[in-house]
């Protein structure tokens, strides 16, 4: 009785601790008493409305029925021409469903339209006012004006034009072209040391007009010299006025200049060995020669032409183009398994074409008749066997028959000697040929050298073609003919 009490008690224990995990909460606290909570708004299909739960049970939904319809509103009303549409609405959720209303008997439909103009960019019109929405009424293209210009162009922009339908007022715009500027320059000359020129008096202060090189005159000499110092000679340009300056050596002075070339990369002079260091002499462009091509170009590599000045040793150098590639093919054969050719340093071939000629044995492969190269397989050969079956007439002892076999050539290349010795009729005679192929063997001849009929020919084979060999061969595994 006490085990029965503590049994029931486990289980009573038991099953307090199974509720207790299956009522867990995220944060692991117990959830005894939850109520599920459900959206107040409905969900719908066409047939029925439930509030679905928003307390993540996601299986739990309230409230599920048919839906309740009332007795339907025509929403669109039918015409003569088109249907009309009624529309039903479910009293608890509010759900709609529509029934379509066939058209209505009645005098023929007079369209309306209305007063004020429609349009888009190329056309207007009158659109119907009544039901018939896509009827339209003195549908036209624009009637443009002549225009008038709404913005003008200025030497920055261009400008718009705008016209204007008369009929329905529409209007399009039109870019009339900006304005073409033209500059204006100052009258007074603005200058440098080497140049003179017209600024201009616009906005487009970087544009000049008449700039050229100052026209000096001849000078005068506005110092005079002495013998302890330079004078000095002022050039004016005729044109702007503007002046320059250049020493008059002091009276009795005497410039000395450096036997050697000075040079830069498009003049030579002598230097001033005096005081004046400022002085030159000799001053020329360089005098080039022919040029000499110093580096010599090749297929990879650009080449060098040296130019010399031959007055002062100057030197400048020109850049070569890379030759052009021509194919340079050996005249020795390159070759592989099935082909031979001649071949550039490049890769390039010519010539290129398949082995061919020479005759392999069975030790050696043939050779190309052309490139010198073994190719191709070795000779296979095998034993044939040939069989001879006496005839008739040759049935006398002591006969002998020379058998004579061709190759491919017309070359006798086998004599087998058979000898009759009891002169049976029927007596069956085989010869072996070792070491030919079964392509070579294409004709025989057999003749009777003693007994009766000396010398003559016994069987001759026109042509044993290879086809009927094979087929002899496969009967019986001999050739067989009969003498």
């Amino acid at each position: 009785m006490k085990l029965r009490k503590i049994f029931i008690g486990l289980l009573v224990l038991s099953a307090v601790v199974l509720l207790a995990a299956c009522n867990q909460t995220g944060n692991g606290s117990s959830d005894d008493n939850h109520e599920h909570t459900y959206a107040s708004e409905w969900t719908t299909t066409d047939l029925f409305h439930w509030h679905d739960s928003t307390c993540g049970h996601e299986d739990e939904i309230k409230d599920k029925n048919y839906h309740e319809w009332d007795n339907g509103v025509v929403t669109t009303e039918p015409t003569t021409t088109s249907s009309g549409v009624k529309t039903f609405t479910c009293t608890v959720c509010g759900k709609t469903k529509t029934q379509e209303l066939p058209k209505v008997e009645g005098p023929a439909h007079e369209h309306t339209y209305s007063s004020d103009w429609s349009k888009d960019e190329t056309h207007h019109w009158h659109a119907a006012t009544c039901e018939h929405t896509t009827e339209v009424s003195g549908k036209a293209e624009h009637n443009w004006n002549d225009g008038v210009v709404t913005t003008e162009p200025t030497y920055e922009a261009a400008g718009v034009k705008t016209y204007t339908c008369t009929d329905c007022g529409q209007t399009k715009e039109e870019a009339v072209d900006q304005l073409v500027h033209e500059h204006t320059y100052s009258s007074d000359w603005s200058k440098d040391e080497t140049h003179h020129w017209h600024a201009a008096t616009c906005e487009h202060s970087t544009e000049v007009s008449g700039k050229a090189e100052h026209n000096w005159n001849d000078g005068v000499v506005t110092t005079d010299p002495t013998t302890e110092a330079d004078g000095v000679k002022t050039y004016t340009c005729t044109d702007c006025g503007q002046t320059k300056e250049e020493a008059v050596p002091a009276i009795g002075h005497e410039h000395t200049f450096s036997a050697e070339w000075s040079k830069d990369e498009t003049h030579h002079w002598h230097s001033a060995t005096c005081a004046h260091t400022n002085e030159v002499s000799g001053k020329a462009e360089h005098n080039w020669n022919d040029g000499v091509v110093t580096t010599e170009p090749t297929e990879e590599n650009t080449g060098v032409k040296t130019y010399t000045c031959t007055d002062c040793g100057q030197t400048k150098e020109e850049t070569l183009d890379k030759l052009e590639h021509v194919h340079s093919h050996s005249t020795t054969w390159s070759h592989d398994e099935n082909n031979h050719w001649h071949e550039c340093a490049c890769g390039d071939k010519t010539d290129l074409a398949s082995h061919t000629g020479g005759t392999a044995t069975t030790t050696e492969k043939a050779v190309c008749s052309v490139c010198g190269a073994s190719y191709g397989d070795l000779l296979v050969v095998q034993d044939i066997t040939l069989g001879f079956w006496t005839n008739d007439y040759s049935n006398s002892d002591g006969y002998t028959i020379y058998i004579y076999v061709w190759n491919n050539n017309g070359d006798a290349w086998f004599k087998a000697t058979l000898t009759d010795d009891n002169g049976a009729f029927g007596d069956y005679y085989t010869v072996t040929l070792t070491g030919y192929t079964e392509s070579n063997l294409t004709g025989f001849i057999v003749v009777r050298t003693t007994g009766p009929d000396w010398g003559k020919k016994v069987q001759q084979s026109a042509d044993l073609a290879y086809a009927d060999y094979l087929a002899t061969l496969a009967r019986d595994g001999k050739v067989t003919y009969y003498l």
